[in-house]
């Protein structure tokens, strides 16, 4: 299990933004709660878990080919970390999440979405990762982060991708607890 960054905060986000797609923005806000409901159910059930994955990518894909990434101007703040969580979970579908890593990294120049979402969507497409974001529970009380490209320097790149904790070790300490049990 990897840790999951908190994106659905607060709905009401968007109230002092100016906003191009405001019905996209709310459509983009109830598939990212149908994507944590289905997580945070005990047992999580694999096949609903599946089938909520595999629904909100084909519905984020025809939203990208018409809107292009949504990024706040288009979405509200909150719209683009929903877009971002809905692309996270598209384990499925890795090109798309390569596009889509691609399309984002203009947007983080412009503050249109946030570094550290482009992060953790890095790490999650790409062998050995950057960021040290992800990785799984190898032991009762264990998480370990896949390979590490450079990870001499791991720490200097989550603080410019301000990523908490900054330090890889408070993180994977973090993971282990909240992940893996103890």
């Amino acid at each position: 299990m990897l840790i999951m960054v908190s994106v659905l905060a607060c709905s009401d986000a968007a109230a002092g933004e100016s906003i191009s797609e405001p019905a996209l923005r709310q459509e983009l806000l109830d598939l990212a709660r149908a994507d944590q409901a289905v997580r945070a159910s005990r047992p999580v059930d694999l096949r609903a878990l599946r089938k909520v994955d595999t629904e909100n990518t084909e519905r984020l894909k025809s939203v990208v080919e018409r809107y292009g990434w949504p990024g706040a101007s288009t979405v509200g703040a909150d719209g683009a970390q929903a877009a971002w969580l809905l692309v996270q979970h598209a384990s499925g579908d890795p090109g798309f999440q390569r596009m889509a890593l691609s399309m984002i990294e203009p947007l983080v120049e412009r503050g249109e979405i946030s570094v550290k979402l482009y992060a953790y969507l890095y790490d999650r497409t790409h062998s050995p990762q950057r960021y040290g974001t992800q990785g799984a529970c190898t032991a009762p009380g264990v998480w370990s982060p896949r390979e590490i490209e450079d990870p001499v320097n791991v720490d200097e790149r989550r603080a410019l991708a301000k990523i908490e904790p900054v330090k890889l070790a408070d993180y994977v300490a973090l993971a282990s607890e909240k992940s893996c049990g103890k």
